[in-house]
């Protein structure tokens, strides 16, 4: 029927962007809610199995896995030596717009990852923190309220 709940979700069963929840807080003041997310994504994944999340953990791809592909996270983790990220993207891209917001959201997660601190960060590689952003954005919504929560 028109307007009732299709799902619902009680917020305790949820990962949530209240920095508060974050057990140590990242050296920094107000995160934004994709950084808050991938380091919960983090904590329970370092709970090793223990954590309540450890089957939704399960179904997401590894963190060495290349899917699903962002084209930031391309140019984050870029390797081959014999071409350029930027170069390879205005070949295969051709929107060079796009190109420019991937390399800057590449170098804000980067810079964001050498500032949150490795307690914040459980020990977590840079390849793992990356990997959390991709599963935060690839599978995640949320409407920003007035005062900047989801």
């Amino acid at each position: 029927e028109k307007d009732q709940a299709l799902l619902m979700v009680p917020f305790g069963v949820s990962l949530s962007d209240d920095p508060s929840m974050l057990e140590p807080q990242p050296n920094y003041d107000n995160p934004h809610w994709p950084v808050v997310l991938a380091l919960r994504l983090l904590q329970v994944m370092k709970q090793d199995g223990t954590s309540g999340w450890a089957p939704y953990l399960a179904s997401l791809p590894s963190p060495s896995s290349p899917e699903p592909p962002a084209l930031w996270w391309l140019a984050a983790t870029h390797t081959d030596q014999n071409e350029d990220w930027a170069s390879w993207a205005a070949r295969e891209v051709q929107y060079p717009e796009l190109i420019t917001r991937a390399l800057a959201m590449a170098d804000d997660v980067r810079a964001t990852y050498d500032k949150i601190g490795s307690e914040a960060l459980k020990g977590s590689t840079l390849g793992e923190f990356l990997w959390a952003v991709r599963m935060v954005h690839s599978r995640s919504f949320g409407i920003e309220t007035p005062t900047g929560g989801l």
